[in-house]
């Protein structure tokens, strides 16, 4: 599996060299910044988490208990 590691002072070089990356056929990218960024995520197309589902499937499932 292939790294890249770069560090930079702003968000758009960031998107530039993600949109690159991209383009060339690496589609598991992960960028971490320390504020979330509207460049940053229109190259990133993030999945749905499923933290939600499961957060949904635990209070029914503690509800129906509760209520039993």
């Amino acid at each position: 599996m292939a790294s890249l590691v770069g560090i930079y002072d702003a968000p758009a070089p960031v998107a530039a060299a993600a949109r690159s990356l991209r383009d060339r056929g690496f589609d598991d990218l992960e960028i971490y910044s320390p504020a979330a960024f509207p460049e940053l995520d229109d190259v990133l197309d993030a999945k749905p988490s499923r933290v939600r589902l499961w957060t949904l499937i635990g209070g029914l499932l503690g509800v129906t208990t509760g209520y039993a």
